[in-house]
């Protein structure tokens, strides 16, 4: 179909690019022509032995849990979402709970994550530096759902001669955890460095031996995305988005998260397999710079978009 509009151009196709979250609806639903909209993401349910914990977080994070009352109830939400003729997702996760909250929707899903690089690094570092000594790495904000907390406790199972872990990024969390690396003994092995720009970033990336990017409410991961680019392995939690970037013994490995208590346990068996495993590391390294340069490239990724708008340009 097409639609006349006020400057006298005809359109086949909308496409809106929405807020993220999984809560606003598109003004396309009543042109009468062929839309889609997002990527969209989250709408992540809390894991069931992590519920205690989420309850503890700032009251703001729990409007999300509106959602889902307003796909029930919200007519302009349903019919957004119903009639659009393809959703772009940021992670497979995100089509279940769509089909779930949106049962009338028919059509189909994109998987398209909002994330992309303009450019892979190869990597030139050696892994363990020659000395048999790993550098673990988290990068992003420092907030209760990152389990940056988790992360620093967890080197109390772990050989401490062997590990030492970078922390990069800010948030209300971080006096916490630098207070919790201090009264474990562990601040010889943590090192806390705030908010760094890009450039200081990248040179993380490229220096480090290891992303362990525990956060178990993540929706996407841009920064899991970010280190890939620089060949960076990755220790991610089984659970929303980042789950969905790392491939189990192909990019890295994934914390099975049981509950809250044994998270940090869960963290130091994936650390410690790694560190017995050292040979894992530079096959995880080569896998993940193809599958950034694949997925995520924003010359691919845009390339991939275009060709599916053009075999899908007929939906009505």
């Amino acid at each position: 179909m097409k639609r006349e509009v006020r400057n006298g151009m005809k359109y086949h196709w909308v496409h809106q690019l929405n807020p993220f979250a999984m809560r606003y609806p598109s003004p396309a639903y009543g042109l009468g022509i062929p839309y889609s909209f997002g990527p969209v993401a989250g709408g992540l349910d809390d894991i069931p032995g992590f519920s205690n914990e989420m309850r503890k977080m700032p009251w703001y994070t729990k409007l999300r849990n509106a959602d889902s009352f307003r796909a029930k109830y919200d007519p302009i939400m349903k019919k957004s979402y119903s009639k659009a003729s393809v959703i772009f997702v940021a992670a497979p996760y995100v089509s279940d709970i769509i089909s779930s909250r949106f049962s009338s929707y028919s059509s189909c899903f994109f998987v398209n994550n909002e994330h992309g690089v303009d450019e892979i690094f190869a990597r030139s570092k050696d892994f363990f530096n020659g000395e048999g000594v790993i550098k673990l790495l988290y990068v992003g904000r420092v907030v209760r759902s990152k389990g940056v907390r988790d992360l620093v406790r967890s080197l109390q199972y772990v050989d401490l001669s062997r590990v030492i872990l970078d922390v990069v990024g800010d948030g209300n969390d971080l006096e916490f955890c630098i207070k919790e690396a201090h009264e474990l003994g562990l601040s010889n092995n943590v090192v806390f460095h705030g908010r760094l720009d890009r450039t200081e970033i990248d040179s993380f990336y490229s220096s480090s031996d290891l992303m362990v990017f525990p956060s178990f409410r993540e929706p996407s991961g841009g920064v899991v995305i970010e280190a890939m680019s620089h060949g960076l392995p990755q220790i991610v939690c089984d659970y929303g988005g980042p789950a969905s970037m790392v491939s189990e013994g192909v990019e890295g490995l994934k914390i099975k998260p049981s509950n809250i208590e044994n998270y940090p346990s869960d963290i130091a068996s994936v650390i410690n397999s790694i560190i017995s495993n050292p040979e894992l590391l530079p096959r995880f390294s080569r896998n993940a710079l193809e599958k950034c340069k694949v997925d995520y490239l924003w010359e691919n990724k845009m390339s991939k978009v275009c060709s599916f708008i053009e075999q899908h340009r007929d939906f009505h």
